[in-house]
């Protein structure tokens, strides 16, 4: 190989070497499909202060449909905390905890069904992110829900059950 041909490479390499050693996201953007199944609208803020720790926040819009269109219900927002074991945070295999709260009021309802609700839980899961811009996270895990409708002489009352994580977006 000729001086000037492994010249040429060697700059080709560095200069390629510079633009791959961009830093790694920091933060995503989320959007939950899943929620549309049960409750509502959610969208995901997640930022990672550390190598191996994430802190997301989930403002939710609660939906109902009627007559084929969306109708707002309430708010729910949930926080939590994730940690990334054996990645580099917000990407790979990771173990969170949550909670949150949620308010609803359906009018339409006899009795009208208006309330508080609290809720906290354990995800297990991975984060994918590709070419460094777009993000899928993929998990599961359980959480406990405690209701407490607001008419007279109602009681809170409490469940638990599993669900599924899938959320997509992007990664900056």
């Amino acid at each position: 190989m000729s001086p000037r041909r492994a010249g040429a490479l060697s700059l080709a390499a560095m200069l390629m070497g510079a633009a791959g050693a961009q830093a790694d996201p920091r933060f995503t953007v989320t959007w939950h499909p899943l929620s549309l199944l049960s409750y509502g609208w959610q969208v995901e803020f997640e930022a990672a202060p550390s190598r191996w720790i994430s802190l997301h926040a989930s403002p939710t819009t609660v939906i109902t449909v009627d007559d084929g269109l969306p109708r707002p219900l309430g708010f729910a927002m949930d926080v939590g905390v994730r940690v990334f074991p054996f990645g580099r945070a917000p990407s790979g295999f990771l173990l969170g905890a949550h909670m949150g709260a949620a308010t609803w009021n359906v009018a339409d309802l006899e009795p009208a069904a208006d309330g508080f609700a609290v809720r906290g839980g354990l995800t297990v899961g991975y984060t994918f992110v590709f070419a460094r811009k777009f993000v899928l996270s993929v998990g599961g895990g359980g959480e406990y829900v405690r209701f407490t409708p607001s008419w007279q002489g109602a009681e809170s009352y409490g469940r638990a059950w599993p669900f599924v994580r899938l959320a997509a977006g992007v990664a900056f």
